[in-house]
C-alpha cells in the first residue's frame, strides 16, 4: 500500500506536493502522507524546512483588533445608546464603552461617562452625523398644517405660555394635565391654535 501511494505522489506535480505538505491537512490526508512528500520533495531538490518554515498562516481579521475612537461622550447610557442608533442607521459601526457600568452603577457612569466609539476610518462621518442630530438638520421636516381660520400654510410653532406660575398652579389644582407646549400661529391672521 505504502508503494502505491508513493507512487501516486510522485507523479504529482512539486507544487501540489508543497501544497501538500503546508496545508497539513489530516482530514485529506492519512498521517503517513508527509514522511513520504517530504522524502519525495529532497529527492527532486527541494528545501524541505524551508517549506515548513514558510508555511501560510491564517491572516486574522485586523478591523478586529484595530482601536478605536471616541467621537461623542453622554453621562448616561439612553442617549449614547440612541446616538449609537443613529450611527448605525446611517451604516457606521459603532460600540459604547463602559455602557453595563452605567447601568449598574450610575455615580461611577456618570463620572466616566459613556463613550460612542467608532473605527478611525469612520470617525469624521460619524461626527458629521452627530453633528446633524444636534442641530436638527436630521431631523424629518415637519408638513406644514394650514391655518383653521384662515387656511394659510405659513404657519409657525410657538411656545404655550403659563398664565400661572406652575408651582402655584400645583398647589391650587393638582398635577396638570397632560398638554402641549407649543402652539400654533398663523402669520397671515394671528390665529392661535394646538
Amino acid at each position: 500500500m505504502t508503494d502505491d501511494l508513493r507512487a501516486r505522489l510522485n507523479d504529482m506535480p512539486t507544487g501540489e506536493l508543497v501544497e501538500i505538505l503546508q496545508g497539513h491537512d489530516l482530514e485529506q490526508w492519512r498521517p503517513e502522507v508527509f514522511p513520504l512528500v517530504e522524502a519525495i520533495l529532497r529527492e527532486r531538490h527541494v528545501d524541505v524546512a524551508a517549506v515548513k518554515m514558510s508555511v501560510p498562516h491564517p491572516v486574522e481579521d485586523e478591523t478586529e483588533f484595530e482601536s478605536l475612537e471616541s467621537v461623542e461622550s453622554f453621562s448616561a447610557v439612553l442617549p449614547a445608546n440612541l446616538c449609537r442608533m443613529a450611527l448605525q442607521e446611517a451604516g457606521i459601526e459603532a460600540w459604547l464603552s463602559t455602557e453595563h457600568l452605567a447601568g449598574v452603577a450610575p455615580p461611577l457612569g456618570f463620572t466616566l461617562g459613556v463613550d460612542v466609539l467608532v473605527r478611525p476610518a469612520s470617525a469624521a462621518a460619524a461626527r458629521a452625523v452627530i453633528a446633524s442630530l444636534q442641530d436638527g438638520t436630521a431631523a424629518i421636516p415637519e408638513e406644514p398644517e394650514p391655518c383653521p381660520r384662515c387656511q394659510s400654510l405659513e404657519n409657525e410653532r410657538v411656545p404655550e405660555e403659563d398664565a400661572e406660575p406652575s408651582v402655584l398652579a400645583w398647589a391650587r389644582h393638582g398635577p396638570p394635565p397632560a398638554q402641549s407646549i407649543w402652539r400654533r400661529r398663523c402669520k397671515s391672521c394671528g390665529h392661535e391654535w394646538e
